[in-house]
């Protein structure tokens, strides 16, 4: 499947939404670079310092019906959009590039302007 897609060719994901997470994590995790960039690893790691009441608590729109929270979903994704200069994922670094993920999840509308 993955191979298709990447040479252009027609995917029917059907109602598998699942290969489509897949496809998708598969293509972030195998960047050189994740797109939030090596520079922001050190700032990203720090998230985890700002006060309790700042933290994102928001759910998304359809988590009642999905379950996939901000925070399920930045357990899915944020180690997949943000990862060492070494290549390894240390246990400590999880948790505040997951909640990063979340604030950035959470906060999209005033983050993404277009």
């Amino acid at each position: 499947m993955r191979n298709r897609y990447n040479q252009g060719q027609p995917v029917d994901f059907g109602n598998d939404v699942h290969l489509a997470a897949v496809l998708l994590k598969t293509f972030l995790r195998e960047l050189e670079e994740p797109i939030m960039t090596f520079d922001l690893y050190d700032e990203i790691t720090q998230f985890q310092s700002l006060p309790k009441d700042e933290r994102p608590r928001h759910v998304m729109d359809r988590s009642d019906l999905n379950k996939m929270t901000s925070s399920n979903l930045s357990v899915v994704f944020g180690p997949n959009l943000v990862w060492a200069q070494t290549g390894q994922l240390s246990l400590s670094a999880i948790g505040p590039i997951n909640m990063f993920t979340d604030f950035v999840l959470t906060h999209q509308d005033q983050i993404f302007i277009i």
